[in-house]
């Protein structure tokens, strides 16, 4: 589904001059909307919108000089996004970032630049307009402020690696000074000008970000389901080999397959039957049973023994799982080709495990099945092999 308004991202500290910034934007026509225009505040974001500016406006809390205000910043803005992925909504994705400083300061720091950064692992290469609001002072000032903040930019981001376009002074309200001069508003159409003429290419990177986005999201759900799974499956470890045959084991398997499937919208009970057949017909239980016995100085019973066989083959079946349906829905495979690509796949990431094991050779012998199920939860968060 195509965007139909471009959303912005408003970031900057308390007493920025945001608020302000968004009522000049609007021209004070503003609604407050939760999320998608739902009704309410999501996830503390504030989003603003009117019936006839093409702008969705997110404004987040006073970004600080400080980790823990980026953190939870960035934590809002990804809940968020995680929020607009569920529901497919075509106007979440971040067009355009607007950072803004409080002119007035005249300061520009370091920390400024790394507040940005770490907006930027959400959302990467998007671009960056710096809103100098309270820009109270004369056209000579202005400019100067501006290239300081080039300065500043170049000091601290050498490489580039935000993409700036522009640096725009910005008085959102009309200001008296203490000398009854009145400065008037300037700046709004510069900003909304620039935003427009760059949108096009910034709806391209959005949507590539959200398409990621929405790639994690689905990854990080099914990590978290294949993990509860690899513990059930644990703690039934103690059933005989093989473990294919086992039906608690299969059960719990079977059951992670759909699980996953109906997280990636798939037809969960046509590729359930298809991996679990193809997981049977590879053998890598057995081969599972056989590998990680003949590991050089492994020194268990056979009830851990057991416990490692089930759960690391449950893991495998669970990242094959993962991997086909991402696949599926890249449009690169369909249903069809699933039994044949699990025969192959999950024999394969279970290979990719035993380095692992062989590092954990210590940890092996002295644990129980709590050891075990630790072993395995820390493998799906540090261990596991990238696709």
């Amino acid at each position: 589904m195509e965007n139909t308004k471009a959303t912005i991202l408003l970031i900057g500290n308390s007493g920025a001059g945001k608020s302000t910034l968004i009522n000049a934007i609007f021209d004070k026509n503003v609604s407050v909307t939760g999320a998608f225009g739902k009704g309410g505040i999501t996830q503390n974001l504030t989003i603003y919108t009117n019936e006839t500016l093409g702008y969705h406006i997110i404004d987040t809390k006073g970004l600080e000089l400080g980790f823990k205000a980026q953190l939870d910043t960035n934590k809002q803005v990804k809940g968020y996004i995680k929020e607009a992925v569920k529901q497919g909504e075509p106007d979440a994705a971040i067009d355009v970032i607007w950072y803004c400083v409080d002119a007035s300061s005249k300061r520009f720091f370091r920390e400024n630049v790394q507040q940005i950064l770490s907006i930027y692992r959400t959302f990467h290469n998007a671009p960056v307009i710096i809103v100098l609001a309270k820009s109270f002072c004369a056209l000579n000032e202005r400019e100067e402020n501006e290239q300081k903040i080039k300065e500043t930019f170049q000091q601290y981001d050498p490489k580039g690696k935000i993409k700036l376009i522009d640096i725009i002074s910005v008085n959102s309200a009309p200001f008296i000074t203490a000398n009854n001069e009145t400065i008037p508003i300037y700046g709004i159409d510069e900003l909304v000008d620039k935003t427009n003429e760059i949108l096009p290419d910034a709806k391209k990177t959005s949507e590539e970000n959200m398409a990621k986005g929405k790639i994690e999201f689905h990854e990080r759900q099914a990590n978290l389901f294949i993990g509860v799974c690899t513990s059930a499956a644990v703690a039934v470890g103690a059933v005989p080999i093989p473990f294919a045959d086992a039906p608690v084991l299969t059960a719990i398997q079977t059951g992670m397959v759909k699980g996953i499937a109906q997280i990636y919208g798939i037809d969960a009970s046509i590729l359930a039957t298809a991996i679990i057949q193809a997981s049977v017909v590879s053998g890598t239980a057995k081969l599972a049973l056989s590998t990680i016995k003949a590991i050089p100085g492994i020194n268990i019973g056979v009830s851990i023994l057991n416990a490692i066989v089930a759960g690391a083959f449950t893991i495998a079946i669970g990242e094959a799982t993962v991997f086909i349906c991402e696949k599926i829905n890249s449009g690169d495979i369909d249903l069809s080709e699933v039994q044949k690509i699990a025969s192959e796949k999950i024999p394969a990431i279970f290979n990719s495990m035993v380095p692992y094991l062989k590092k954990n050779l210590d940890k092996i012998n002295k644990a129980d099945k709590a050891g075990i199920k630790e072993l395995f939860s820390n493998f799906l968060k540090f261990g596991r092999n990238k696709k």
